[in-house]
């Protein structure tokens, strides 16, 4: 693995992307950058995961002082909510590599249609959709939790 941050690794996947021009969508090759990143990032959160685990375990509740008390809970309650996310995003990285293998990635899960490189390329984890899908996705979502659009 290499010590580069989520951006930098990133923009190096897209890089290396736009080296195979005049490709098919979803070649071979760009197939295989694509799930060597998602699973290098799947690597990358699960050590996150795990030292966040180990500093989550280490906070000491045992204490008399009530704001010291305080202190600890909010921050096991920050941990909590940090390794739900780190969780979710673990999982939605090993449901786009399951759609790799199964020749789906890259295609909108609701039409069928290709989603752009560029589009995908944003968080190669989490998007399913072409532009317009999730655009009428997001306003169907928002009218059933009340939300006018």
């Amino acid at each position: 693995m290499t010590h580069l941050n989520l951006k930098e690794r990133k923009e190096k996947l897209a890089k290396d992307i736009a080296e195979l021009k005049n490709k098919e969508h979803m070649s071979e090759e760009q197939k295989s950058l694509i799930r060597a990143f998602l699973v290098d990032h799947c690597g990358y959160l699960q050590n996150d995961i795990k030292r966040d685990r180990e500093e989550y375990a280490s906070i000491e509740l045992n204490t008399s002082d009530p704001v010291d008390k305080a202190d600890a809970t909010r921050t096991q309650e920050e941990m909590q909510s940090k390794i739900a996310r780190t969780d979710n995003e673990i999982k939605a990285t090993k449901r786009a590599i399951h759609s790799i293998d199964e020749d789906e990635y890259g295609y909108c899960q609701d039409g069928g249609i290709e989603i752009g490189l560029e589009r995908l390329l944003t968080n190669p984890s989490y998007v399913t959709r072409d532009l317009d899908c999730e655009t009428l996705h997001e306003k169907k979502r928002a009218r059933e939790l009340g939300i006018r659009v």
